[in-house]
């Protein structure tokens, strides 16, 4: 069953394909300083599942890194990938375990137990996804 909340189209932020492209190349050119600034390369990229899956591919094809698609396949080495921070619990949950840096598209500082390396937006306000159908969150 499909929870939507009907929230007023200033509380929730629509992002568009165009809009995910930009903020994944925006979260590329992070990851590539922190990668010269701290000589630290990673050697794949792991999605956490669903919603960390959109992201972690556009960001395997923009930085030539390889997709991970097993969990158990995860090392020190991987850059760990989800689509935003509300709670912050399922990234602080396997982090705890994995200590990985992590990327996400959207954080929530105001909500979030845990903060990512790598942020394309911060924000308070409901987000939409393109892969998203209009009444599938918000």
């Amino acid at each position: 069953m499909v929870h939507t909340t009907n929230l007023p189209d200033e509380d929730v932020i629509r992002i568009s394909w165009e809009e995910f492209d930009n903020g994944a190349r925006d979260i590329a050119r992070q990851i590539a300083r922190h990668t010269h600034e701290h000589h630290q390369q990673f050697q794949n990229i792991y999605g956490l599942p669903r919603g960390g899956l959109p992201l972690a591919v556009r960001l395997s094809y923009l930085l030539g890194v390889p997709l991970l698609t097993q969990r158990e396949d995860v090392d020190a080495s991987t850059l760990v990938v989800d689509d935003s921070t509300v709670t912050g619990k399922t990234l602080k949950a396997f982090c705890a375990t994995h200590r990985n840096r992590t990327a996400v598209f959207v954080h929530k500082p105001d909500t979030s137990a845990f903060v990512p390396d790598f942020i394309c937006k911060t924000t308070v306000k409901e987000v939409n996804y393109p892969w998203e159908a209009m009444d599938d969150r918000n």
